[in-house]
């Protein structure tokens, strides 16, 4: 399998630097109670999408799955609109909510699938899909699909974020994520603290703020995934590059148990025998978590680059969100990242995989990714020319400033994590915020648990 690291092109850069206005979606959500309503809230809905337009070919019924979490579904409803008006003879059917993903389960396990499905949210597409053969192979697509500048949609992606599994690509990323900490600097310049550059400046500005009975860190506890993707695996990546985190990801023998690994799970250890990590966080999902963040009951937050757009109707007016991706690496390392895209996928028995492409293809074209960056906020993995947007967001700028530092690692990958791993990697750090678990038990069961797996597929 080949496997390339995320190139931080000038292309890249110029794609993050001007495009970027906040990532608003939530991948991994649940329903939420916020102050104010929030996607989570609603019901699925199921609608057809009409307005006028000269016809181009494309008729019959064309269904979609649309997740809404933080990112929103306004740009959603813009695409498909813009669609069915250069498509009017299209019948396009849209199941699209908060709890969509659960709501289809059963038609994609009876093989009666919608056409073309946004691949984000709780219950939703995941390689397993691909590996049993209900997504389209989209390789031909990305070659042979032209922008309008003649270059292949493939030609426009940022490197290495196209995932081949068996050989085939089946997933169409679309947003740019990395997942780090987030911190409100006001908190931190109230209390004499600058935003920490390792570890080490972490700790001490979690003894600082104990003190004030302020948390270092909060995260969706009852979704252990924000804390493994948000600041396990920058650490990784800062501890021992690509590689180690692609050993971790795959189960290589000794890795849970060598001095890289444990190295990692101590910092999450010894932030919570410390008493730096908020009390009860364990019970929180996301929306409290962050509801709880913007209250200043911790000063900072395990997640993702959507949360300023997702919470943007709750936060305070002195609220100054900045990005932190330094905070998990031990002094001397590089800042570091991992670089993941958020992706959409055609069912292999699409009933109008024509329209599904030619769908697909309308949100890859140059005015559809500038919408999306101007509505939604957050970047993407297709580069385009983004002059004359404007950014106002701190949080943006501080993140954007990392994204552009020539110093910063940030690396992708087409590995992918065994599945039962992955699950006991994430409830162990639950046992371990709480206590009730040591480094090496975590490691330990990690390793047998790889033994097991390995043995099993003999």
């Amino acid at each position: 399998m080949k496997k390339r690291g995320l190139v931080k092109s000038i292309a890249l850069l110029a794609v993050l630097a001007m495009s970027v206005t906040m990532f608003a979606g939530c991948g991994n959500k649940e329903a939420v109670t916020s102050a104010s309503t929030t996607p989570e809230t609603q019901a699925a809905q199921t609608t057809t999408v009409a307005t006028d337009a000269t016809a181009t070919g494309l008729k019959g019924d064309f269904e979609v799955q649309i997740f809404v979490g933080g990112y929103g579904d306004t740009w959603w409803k813009a695409m498909l609109e813009g669609f069915k008006s250069e498509n009017p003879e299209l019948n396009i059917i849209t199941n699209m909510g908060p709890k969509v993903n659960e709501q289809m389960k059963t038609r994609w396990l009876s093989d009666n699938p919608p056409d073309f499905v946004y691949c984000d949210g709780a219950e939703g597409i995941t390689s397993a899909f691909a590996t049993d053969g209900k997504l389209m192979d989209l390789k031909d697509f990305f070659d042979n699909t032209k922008a309008a500048d003649g270059k292949s949609i493939r030609e426009h992606l940022i490197p290495g974020v196209l995932q081949q599994i068996n050989g085939g690509e089946y997933f169409a990323p679309y947003i740019f994520n990395a997942m780090a900490l987030f911190n409100d600097e006001k908190v931190l310049k109230d209390n004499g603290l600058a935003p920490p550059q390792n570890f080490d400046e972490f700790l001490a500005a979690g003894e600082v703020l104990k003190g004030k009975n302020i948390a270092l860190l909060n995260y969706p506890g009852i979704y252990p995934t924000y804390l493994h993707q948000a600041f396990i695996q920058p650490a990784l990546v800062a501890e021992g590059g690509k590689q180690l985190l692609e050993d971790v990801m795959t189960g290589k023998t000794g890795v849970y148990t060598s001095e890289p690994y444990k190295n990692v799970i101590n910092k999450i250890a010894t932030i919570a025998q410390k008493g730096y990590v908020q009390k009860g966080i364990t019970a929180l999902n996301h929306t409290q978590s962050q509801m709880e963040w913007l209250n200043r009951k911790a000063a900072f937050i395990a997640n993702g680059l959507w949360v300023e757009n997702e919470m943007k109707k709750d936060i305070p007016t002195d609220f100054v969100m900045q990005y932190n991706a330094a905070a998990m690496r031990s002094p001397g390392q590089k800042v570091s990242l991992m670089g993941t895209g958020v992706a959409n996928a055609i069912a292999a028995n699409a009933k109008n995989p024509e329209a599904a492409k030619a769908f697909m293809a309308y949100i890859y074209r140059d005015e559809s990714v500038k919408k999306f960056i101007e509505i939604s906020g957050a970047p993407t993995v297709y580069k385009v020319d983004t002059t004359g947007i404007n950014i106002a967001s701190t949080m943006v700028k501080s993140c954007l400033a990392v994204l552009a530092d020539p110093e910063v690692q940030i690396v992708s990958t087409q590995e992918i994590y065994v599945p039962e791993l992955q699950k006991m990697m994430e409830d162990q750090l639950t046992s371990i915020v709480l206590g009730k678990m040591t480094v090496d038990q975590f490691c330990a069961n990690l390793e047998k648990e790889a033994a097991r797996v390995a043995a099993s597929k003999k």
